[in-house]
């Protein structure tokens, strides 16, 4: 890397290391004659993939991990090791239709390092780059290329018996008592030890909770409840297992909502974390494990979208992080197979038994997040089995509220129809060149179609049949349409009517494309709605060019730059629980009645900066959370300032309830 200092700059700047730190780290490598970035790994300061993060954030360009999975045989071949050693990069991916090297570097814009890669490399080549930093990258070498035993670093771990400590749902969070509790909240402590609970009784009264009783049973905290109801037990984890059986012990009508275990050994031992981070690794965990047994790529992305609804229904409700993140792993682990399996050996502070409640009648009864995860299961099945009712909202309010027992809770239903109303209106922030969706059997994303299409800037999408992107249609949206007329179980012509018939979709371009013969099919195509028509083996170019015309045609018609509205019709809020979850790169531009101007930057859901006339940063971003009258307008975003927000957008969003809650917003803050 040449630029070093720019290096450590942007470290300091983004927040990853503090000046003591950095200068920690060159003092280090310069005692050891090492690189600056094998010196802050060497001495833990940041991972790999953290300095991966920062260099893509530096140089605009994907970080890939290079370490737990081995590169394409045919990239590694193109690319000896001592070339791959001497010239500090590493191949990623080798396309060998396109001669396109995929090559990972820590400065890929250097022009000395392509002139020496096509010199080894000695054929003509595209070459295509990602980042990383060098350590890994030599690492990466010696791993995938010498056979070195690479031991993964240790991740963060779940001590054993953790749960939450928590109070009302407008508290955040946090398993460290560095965090200012509300003093309202009445607690029982459950403790055998006399002496451990006096002293756990002091610490908490100091830290802000006056009304603390104390039990040394099951049977006497039972009591203690009888007498008087508390907000949350507080329990001794060693003892007391969370959800375990002295629960039963505490009759159920005065059982509080939330239990809280605690294990001194692990927080004597320096292994307690802030529940933010807990949970961010728990879900992640659970995350990463169905991503890679789930190989059904459908299947696979109706999770994803049932966690994405669950995790905007929950927040629209107003409920706590706890129940949020609770319902959102139910929705990760409702997976078919490995979701039950990660239950039997997962030990998590989340009732997730009363939540995964399959039983539709009972989950209505229980706990609020079984009643949203019932209620997206239902929507879910309705859209996999009638996608043509999705986009038709008085259908889906009457077939979500039809449960047949006057249980349904109206109030949930019609945030969810919010949520749904509002994730359409959203749909298309973020995507600069427009979504093609291709419906051919025998075509795939390495088609000549499907990679023409991606080279002209589209966001590409594959399936089989009708019913595979009548779902896709519903669940992400399509700009153009380009499909088969011959299909399996429903031809291309229906499909193209049912399009035509839904009023959320009757507006997207469609091409028929074919090796069928026949005078009058393009006539049949046409008269089914078809924008256009073509024969295989297809002219690209030709289609190519219809394409751009017809989606800057439907692009010119709306008027538009990118998505616009009004903050009466959908709150700030609302629009960045969305974008955020949607993990869109877009900048929201608001302009308040006074004609005040703001702008929030959102980087793969990641809340980066905000600035508004007079600040910029956290202090910018509640500011504009809290305009309530005025207009947005949402744009694709590709080039972001510097990094002013660190917090993820989970916090700021509670944080902002909070503040919300104590000033009584109801105007301009």
């Amino acid at each position: 890397m040449k630029d070093v200092s720019g290096f450590s700059q942007h470290l300091i700047a983004s927040g990853r290391l503090s000046e003591d730190q950095l200068a920690r780290a060159q003092d280090y490598a310069l005692t050891m004659d090492m690189p600056l970035d094998e010196a802050i790994v060497f001495l833990k300061m940041l991972s790999h993939a953290a300095l991966g993060e920062a260099l893509s954030e530096m140089h605009f360009r994907p970080y890939r991990p290079l370490l737990h999975e081995a590169p394409q045989q045919a990239a590694k071949k193109k690319l000896p090791a001592r070339t791959a050693q001497s010239l500090k990069v590493f191949p990623y991916r080798y396309d060998e239709k396109t001669a396109t090297l995929v090559l990972a570097s820590d400065d890929p814009h250097d022009p000395e390092l392509h002139k020496n890669i096509t010199r080894s490399i000695g054929t003509p080549v595209n070459l295509e780059f990602t980042v990383a930093s060098a350590s890994e990258i030599l690492t990466a070498i010696g791993v995938h290329y010498q056979g070195k035993a690479y031991v993964p670093e240790r991740e963060l771990e779940v001590p054993k018996g953790f749960t939450i400590v928590t109070s009302d749902r407008k508290t955040r969070e946090g398993m460290d008592l560095e965090e200012e509790p509300q003093s309202g909240s009445k607690m029982v402590l459950l403790e055998p030890d006399l002496d451990r609970a006096r002293a756990l009784l002091t610490l908490l009264r100091r830290e802000g909770y006056p009304d603390v009783r104390w039990a040394a049973s099951a049977k006497d905290a039972a009591a203690l409840l009888a007498e008087k109801q508390a907000d949350m037990i507080v329990a001794n984890g060693r003892y007391f297992k969370p959800h375990g059986t002295w629960t039963r012990d505490i009759p159920a009508d005065v059982l509080p909502h939330f239990i809280s275990c605690y294990n001194l050994r692990t927080m004597l031992l320096g292994q307690e974390y802030p529940y933010a981070q807990m949970s961010e690794a728990l879900i992640s965990l659970v995350m990463f494990i169905v991503r890679r047994a789930v190989k059904d790529q459908d299947q696979l992305g109706q999770i994803v979208t049932k966690a994405r609804y669950c995790k905007l229904l929950s927040m629209r409700m107003g409920l706590a992080s706890v129940q949020v993140d609770g319902v959102v792993l139910a929705a990760w682990l409702s997976a078919p197979g490995v979701g039950p399996m990660i239950r039997e050996h997962l030990a998590a502070p989340y009732p997730l038994e009363d939540i995964l409640d399959l039983e539709e009648q009972k989950a209505i009864r229980g706990r609020v997040e079984a009643q949203i995860l019932a209620l997206v299961n239902k929507y879910m099945d309705m859209k996999k089995t009638r996608p043509e009712i999705a986009g038709d909202m008085d259908r889906v309010r009457r077939e979500l509220g039809a449960r047949g027992d006057g249980a349904t809770d109206k109030s949930l239903l019609e945030a969810f129809l919010n949520v749904i109303k509002d994730e359409e209106f959203l749909k298309n922030a973020g995507r600069a060149g427009g979504r093609v969706l291709v419906v051919d059997p025998e075509s795939s994303k390495e088609s000549a179609l499907a990679l023409r299409l991606a080279n002209d800037g589209y966001d590409v999408t594959v399936v089989a049949d009708a019913h595979q992107a009548a779902r896709v249609v519903f669940d992400m949206g399509a700009d153009l349409v380009i499909s088969e007329v011959t299909l399996p179980k429903t031809d291309g012509l229906q499909f193209c009517r049912v399009l035509r018939q839904n009023p959320s979709s009757a507006g997207i371009a469609f091409f028929f494309l074919t090796a069928e013969e026949g005078a009058k099919l393009a006539a049949q195509c046409l008269e089914a709605g078809a924008d256009d028509f073509f024969r295989k083996p297809v002219d690209l170019d030709m289609l190519s060019l219809k394409a751009r015309n017809i989606l800057n045609l439907k692009a010119a018609r709306g008027a538009r730059r990118g998505i616009t509205g009004t903050l009466q019709d959908m709150s700030a809020t609302d629009i960045i629980q969305t974008l955020t979850i949607g993990e869109k790169d877009v900048e929201v531009h608001f302009t308040n009645s006074q004609n005040q101007k703001g702008v929030i930057y959102i980087r793969q859901g990641e809340i980066i900066h905000a600035q508004t006339d007079r600040m910029e940063g956290q202090e910018a971003f509640y500011r504009l959370m809290a305009w309530q009258d005025g207009d947005f307008e949402i744009t694709t975003s590709t080039n972001f300032p510097n990094r002013t927000i660190h917090d993820s957008a989970m916090s700021l969003l509670m944080e902002w309830a909070r503040l919300a809650d104590e000033a009584g917003v109801g105007g301009q803050a």
